[in-house]
C-alpha cells in the first residue's frame, strides 16, 4: 500500500532513531525505503497514481508532498541505483535505501540506513547500502534457482 513496514532494525550505539521499530510503518512518500519502492518497482506507477489521488501527508517541513517533486526525486534515483531523503521522515535525520530484488525481479524489500542529518561521510556509505542489497539480492536468486542464466540476471539487475 502506501506505508512501508520496517521487518527489522539494528541499532548503533551511538544512534537514538525514536522514529522507526520493527513492524513500525510510515508513509511511503516521506522515507528513504519507500521512495526505493516507488522508484524500483513495477507497482510504482500505480502507487504514483494513488498518492496523487490521495494526497501526500507532511511529517515534517521538508516532506515532499508535491507528486511533481515526488517523481523528480524518483527519477533521479533510478540512474543512481539508491535513495536518499533528507529530514522529510524524520526532523534531523537523513536515509539512503537500495532494492532488494526478488527471484520475480521485483523489488520484494530494501535496505536503508538513517544517520543524523550531521554526519558528513553519507557518501562514503553509498557503495556499502548498494552492496548490501545486491548481495542479499544474489543469495535469493541463487535460493530460488540453480540456472546460471537466471542468476546472471539477477546480477546484471542487482548492479544497476
Amino acid at each position: 500500500g502506501l506505508k512501508v513496514r520496517y521487518l527489522s532494525r539494528i541499532v548503533g550505539a551511538t544512534n537514538n532513531h525514536p522514529f522507526t521499530s520493527v513492524w513500525g510503518e510510515r508513509p511511503i512518500h516521506s522515507t528513504a525505503s519507500g521512495k526505493a519502492f516507488l522508484a524500483f518497482s513495477k507497482d510504482g506507477p500505480a502507487l504514483l497514481r494513488e498518492l496523487e489521488k490521495k494526497g501526500m501527508e507532511a511529517i515534517t517541513r521538508r516532506t515532499i508532498t508535491s507528486i511533481l517533486d515526488l517523481k523528480k526525486s524518483i527519477d533521479s534515483s533510478k540512474n543512481f541505483g539508491y535513495v536518499y531523503e533528507e529530514g522529510e521522515s524524520a526532523i534531523g535525520w537523513k536515509a539512503l535505501a537500495a532494492p532488494v530484488w526478488g527471484a520475480s525481479k521485483e523489488v520484494i524489500a530494501t535496505v536503508s540506513i538513517s544517520m543524523k542529518i550531521e554526519r558528513s561521510d553519507i557518501a562514503d556509505l553509498v557503495p556499502m547500502i548498494k552492496n548490501v542489497a545486491r548481495d542479499i539480492s544474489l543469495d535469493l536468486a541463487r535460493q530460488s534457482s540453480s540456472d546460471t542464466n537466471t542468476t546472471r540476471s539477477f546480477e546484471a539487475e542487482a548492479r544497476r
